[in-house]
Parts: structure tokens; C-alpha cells; sequence
């Protein structure tokens, strides 16, 4: 997985989220920006008619919350390991935010705005 990559590259918690939401607004405004969020759409239009769809996408985002999860259980040089519960609760927001901007560029696509928001989420995440 990509951004696993980018965390085990980073030094800091800041620089690989950072990172990571950069990458994040690359891809929204990108020429392939209306195929970056797959998961998404197929979570709203087919998940919820194919269980096996479902359980494929579920086991996807799963595998990407515990990724974010252990980065917040870690103690990084610029922050201290959080609670397992208190990490889990700001994976998932986490998570949700970044679904929120793949969606927000879907129809508001605007580089100051999507830096903005991912500058915002960068901040109430460290």
C-alpha cells in the first residue's frame, strides 16, 4: 500500500499526514480526479446490492482505518501515543474527513478550498 510506504518514510506524524493530504488534493484536482474516489461511489451506488462488493469495499477501508489507527497509537517524535480508544476515534475521523474532501472535490473543485480543508484536517489531527 502506498501510503504505509509514506509512514514508515516519515519521521514525524505531521509530515506524513501532511504528505499523505497532499497527495490526497494532487489526486482531487488531477485528470483522473473522477476516478480517485471508486470506493466512494461504489459504496453510495452498488455496495449496498452485492454483499460480496460490500464486504470487499468494508475490508478496504477497514485496512485503510487500521493504518491511520497505528500511526496514532505510535509515539512520534512530535506527538505522544494515544489511548486505543482515543486512537481509533481520531482514525475514524480521520477517514471520514478525507472521504468528505474526495467528495467535496467531486463537485467544488477549487485548489484553495481543498488545501484549506485538508490544511484544517491536518489540524485537528495532530
Amino acid at each position: 500500500m502506498h501510503y504505509q510506504k509514506l509512514f514508515e518514510n516519515s519521521t514525524s506524524l505531521r509530515c506524513a499526514l501532511e504528505r499523505f493530504l497532499q497527495d490526497l488534493v494532487g489526486e482531487c484536482l488531477g485528470d483522473e480526479s473522477k476516478k480517485v474516489c471508486l470506493l466512494t461511489k461504489t459504496l453510495n451506488e452498488i455496495g449496498e446490492q452485492d454483499a460480496e462488493i460490500q464486504a470487499a469495499l468494508s475490508a478496504n477501508l477497514h485496512q485503510f482505518e487500521s493504518l491511520i489507527r497505528q500511526q496514532f497509537l505510535i509515539a512520534w517524535p512530535d506527538c505522544e501515543a494515544l489511548s486505543e480508544d482515543e486512537a481509533t476515534k481520531r482514525a475514524r475521523f480521520f477517514i471520514m474527513s478525507v472521504y468528505g474532501i474526495r467528495t467535496y472535490a467531486a463537485t467544488q473543485c477549487d485548489s484553495s478550498h481543498l488545501n484549506a480543508l485538508a490544511d484544517r484536517l491536518l489540524e485537528v489531527s495532530v
